[in-house]
C-alpha cells in the first residue's frame, strides 16, 4: 500500500493517520548489546542499505526445523518518513503547511517522533478555512 492510498483511506474532514516504520538508526543500544536488536540481511546485487530482507521463522510441529522467508523491508532513515508523508499529501493536491492561508483539504503533520528503534509520523485529516 502506497502512502497516498493510507493517506485517502482516512475521513477526509478529521481522520488520523499513524505510519511506524523500523528506523535505520536502530538507537536502541540495550536491545542490540543483548542480542534483541532486528537482524537484517542485506539484498544481493542492492546498493542502498536501506533496503534489507528480514528474516521470518515459521515454526514447524515437534522438532522439525522452522521454515525461514526472507521478506523485504525498507529501513527509514531521519526525516525519510516525514518527507514521503509530506509528498504523498501533495500529490493528492493537500494544503500540508500549517502556515499556509490557503482553504480546501489538508493533512496536517501533528508530530514526528523517535521511538524504541522507530520513526512514527501521526496526522490528521481536516478541511480548512471552510467557513
Amino acid at each position: 500500500m502506497t502512502c497516498q492510498a493510507l493517506i485517502r483511506a482516512v475521513d477526509p474532514t478529521r481522520g488520523r493517520l499513524l505510519i511506524q516504520v523500523w528506523a535505520v538508526e536502530q538507537r536502541d543500544e540495550r536491545a542490540l548489546l543483548k542480542g534483541k536488536g532486528r537482524q537484517t540481511v542485506p539484498i544481493d546485487g542492492c546498493d542502498d542499505p536501506q533496503d534489507v530482507l528480514v528474516p521470518w521463522k515459521l515454526q514447524q510441529p515437534g522438532d522439525a526445523a522452522p521454515i525461514v522467508y526472507e521478506r523485504y523491508y525498507r529501513l527509514f532513515a531521519e526525516d525519510e518518513l516525514d518527507e514521503l508523508v509530506r509528498s504523498a499529501a501533495v500529490e493528492l493536491g493537500l494544503i500540508i503547511d500549517e502556515a499556509d492561508p490557503g482553504t480546501g483539504p489538508a493533512l496536517i503533520i501533528e508530530r514526528t517522533l523517535y521511538e524504541r528503534g522507530n520513526w512514527a509520523c501521526e496526522a490528521r485529516r481536516c478541511i480548512r478555512g471552510a467557513g
